[in-house]
């Protein structure tokens, strides 16, 4: 994604912060801001931030630089509509189910090689 090229750009997103500060980072890589977007420099400067000050003046130097890219709006000034699911079932010919089956098998391969384990696990049945 941070390779294509544009005009402008912005992202959309629901929580920037999940679970670290390189949550931001790759928002500030994709935005093209100066000089974060470079991924080091941006862990460099806020990793500097958080052990040379104190955990409040890192977060809200950290909270002002957001502010400067950032329009937030909290969930109480947005109205959403009411949340819909809905599955659609497909009708696979012959073919599209082998295909099908040989890539959810491929895929199950590649995440247990990936969990890095030998001992026996009990996968649940998938439906789609």
């Amino acid at each position: 994604m941070c390779a294509l090229e544009a005009a402008s750009r912005w992202a959309l997103t629901g929580t920037p912060i999940q679970n670290k500060l390189s949550d931001i980072a790759s928002l500030y890589q994709f935005l093209r801001v100066y000089p974060y977007h470079d991924v080091g420099t941006f862990q460099e400067h806020i990793g500097r931030l958080k052990t040379s000050l104190s955990d409040g003046e890192a977060l809200e130097r950290l909270k002002n630089l957001i502010r400067y890219i950032m329009l937030r709006r909290s969930i109480g000034t947005v109205t959403l509509p009411e949340r819909r699911d809905l599955t659609c079932t497909l009708d696979f010919s012959q073919e599209e189910s082998l295909l099908y089956e040989e890539a959810k098998s491929s895929a199950l391969h590649l995440i247990d090689e990936a969990l890095d384990t030998d001992q026996e696990r009990v996968r649940p049945e998938l439906h789609y």
